[in-house]
């Protein structure tokens, strides 16, 4: 990002034009930031992006020139909001491992914490207790 997006954003205020050039050079910037990481990837970067995209409009709206340029602004919301897409993906990855090592290998249903195993595991002929490894 360079200054001519500060330069864009700050006429957007004065004129109320040109918003949607300034939201597609924000996805982009969006959409390179985890690349910083040498551990994300393409798929990161499209996620990233994804999770990002509905608060642009806001952050162009919101922002106010108080001695930092608009660069500076977004640089510390993607900070803030790539440590919580961490989070989300590292607990998904954790909980990935956890199903592989209990042997759920099939587990079809994410969603709201519980998760289904399809096929928990039981001998043939063993009675159904209802216990089939739900987490």
């Amino acid at each position: 990002m360079n200054k001519q997006l500060d330069s864009a954003v700050r006429s957007y205020h004065e004129t109320g034009e040109g918003f949607d050039a300034i939201v597609s050079d924000v996805a982009i910037a969006i959409y390179l930031y985890p690349k910083r990481n040498p551990r994300c990837t393409e798929e990161d970067c499209a996620e990233f992006l994804l999770s990002f995209y509905p608060r642009i409009p806001a952050l162009v709206s919101r922002y106010r020139d108080l001695g930092s340029d608009f660069k500076t602004y977004l640089q510390s919301c993607l900070r803030w909001h790539m440590r919580s897409y961490i989070c989300r993906r590292l607990h998904g990855v954790r909980k990935e491992r956890i199903l592989l090592q209990e042997g759920c290998l099939s587990c079809a249903e994410f969603g709201e914490g519980r998760v289904e195993c399809r096929d928990a595991g039981g001998d043939e002929g063993e009675e159904d207790d209802g216990d089939d490894h739900v987490h």
